[in-house]
C-alpha cells in the first residue's frame, strides 16, 4: 500500500484551494497507534476542521480519494541545521518528502533578515519547505570556538547587547554553547529573561547541568553534560574535561564520557532526572550523531542515502 504522510499542522504545500477533503484515507493515531479505517478529513484555511466518516464535500473543495493510503500528523526535527549556506535548497524537500513539516533550526550563518525572509516565503507558499517554529541566527560562544555558525563573545557587554538585537530581530531563542565563561553565560541568562526570549543549547564547560537548569535554560542539546552529572566521581572527571576544553574545545567532552560512563552512579542520575522534569528542562537527545560514530568509515561512505546530498557536502 502506498503512504500518504500530510501534516495536520500548517505548513506550506502546493495545495491552493481553501478546503480539501481527504476520502476513506486510514488515520493513524499516533497517541495509541489505533488505525481508523475508511475516515474522513476536512482541511479549511490550511488548518484541520473535522475527522469524521462519511462526510460530504462543499461547494467548490477539492477532493483527495485517500483509499488504500495511510494518513499521519506532520513529524518534527527539533535540531537541525538547514539554512547554512543555503543548505535549504536541497534539505527542505528531503524533510518534505520524509513527512517532516515543521522544524527548529539551531545555528546558521544567515542574518536574522535572511532568515526571516526565508520563513516568510515558505508561510506565502513562494518556497516548499517546513514550517520553522522555532528558529535563531549564530550561535554564541567565545573567542577559540572551530564552530563557524557561531558569533564570539568575549564580553559581559557584548553578551548582553547581541541578545537585546536577537530579540529585536524576531529571532525565537538563543543558543549558548561551549566555551562560553561563567560570567558571559550568566549575564546571557540574565538579558534573555529581561528581554523575554528563551535560551537553549549545550551545557559550557564553565556549568553544570543542573545549574543551567536552575536557571531556566529551556532545552539541553545532545544529551549534554547528562553522563558527568550521573558519575560518581564527577569532580575529577569534570576538571579533566575542562582541561581537555583548552585544546579540544569541540570534541572534549567525547573522550572523558567514554570513561565516565564507566562510573554511572544510577541514583544520582534518578535525581538528577526528577530535578530536570521539575524545571521543565527539556532533553533533545539528537541520537543519531552518537550512532553515526559508530560506524567505520566505509561503512559511511556505502550509506545509500548519501545520493541524496550534492557532493560538495559529501
Amino acid at each position: 500500500m502506498k503512504l500518504l504522510l500530510l501534516a495536520l499542522i500548517p505548513v506550506s504545500l502546493t495545495l491552493h484551494p481553501q478546503t480539501v477533503l481527504i476520502k476513506n484515507v486510514t488515520v493513524i493515531d499516533v497517541r495509541d497507534g489505533q488505525l481508523k479505517k475508511n475516515t474522513d478529513v476536512l482541511i479549511e484555511q490550511n488548518k484541520i476542521k473535522a475527522i469524521e466518516k462519511g462526510m460530504k464535500p462543499g461547494p467548490g473543495a477539492t477532493v483527495i480519494d485517500a483509499s488504500n493510503k495511510y494518513l499521519i500528523p506532520g513529524l518534527w526535527d527539533m535540531h537541525i541545521h538547514a539554512l547554512t549556506d543555503k543548505r535549504y535548497e536541497w534539505v527542505f524537500p528531503l524533510l518534505i518528502a520524509n513527512g517532516i513539516t515543521g522544524i527548529r533550526e539551531m545555528g546558521n550563518n544567515l542574518t536574522p533578515e535572511q532568515i526571516n525572509q526565508i520563513r516568510q516565503s515558505i508561510l506565502d507558499k513562494k518556497l516548499l519547505g517546513p514550517r520553522m517554529g522555532a528558529t535563531t541566527a549564530q550561535i554564541f560562544d567565545a573567542p577559540g570556538t572551530t564552530v563557524n555558525v557561531s558569533v564570539q563573545i568575549d564580553s559581559v557587554d557584548l553578551a548582553r547587547r547581541l541578545v537585546r538585537q536577537y530579540k529585536q530581530q524576531g529571532m525565537d531563542f538563543i543558543k549558548v554553547y561551549n566555551l562560553l565563561s561563567r560570567d558571559v553565560y550568566l549575564a546571557i541568562v540574565d538579558e534573555a529573561k529581561k528581554q523575554n526570549i528563551p535560551f537553549a543549547g549545550h551545557v559550557p564547560f564553565s556549568m553544570t547541568l543542573t545549574e543551567v537548569s536552575d536557571l531556566g535554560q529551556i532545552s539541553v542539546e545532545h544529551n549534554t553534560d547528562v553522563p558527568m552529572s550521573c558519575s560518581n566521581e564527577e569532580a575529577r572527571f569534570r576538571q579533566e574535561m575542562r582541561q581537555l576544553a583548552k585544546s579540544l574545545p569541540i570534541t572534549a567532552r567525547q573522550p572523558v564520557d567514554l570513561k565516565v560512563l564507566t562510573t554511572f552512579d544510577e541514583q544520582k542520575a534518578k535525581t538528577l532526572f526528577k530535578h530536570l522534569a521539575g524545571n521543565g528542562t527539556w532533553m533533545c537527545p539528537t541520537s543519531v550523531v552518537f550512532l553515526a560514530g559508530t560506524k567505520e568509515e566505509q561503512e559511511r561512505l556505502n550509506d545509500e542515502r548519501l545520493k541524496y546530498i550534492p557532493g560538495s557536502i559529501q
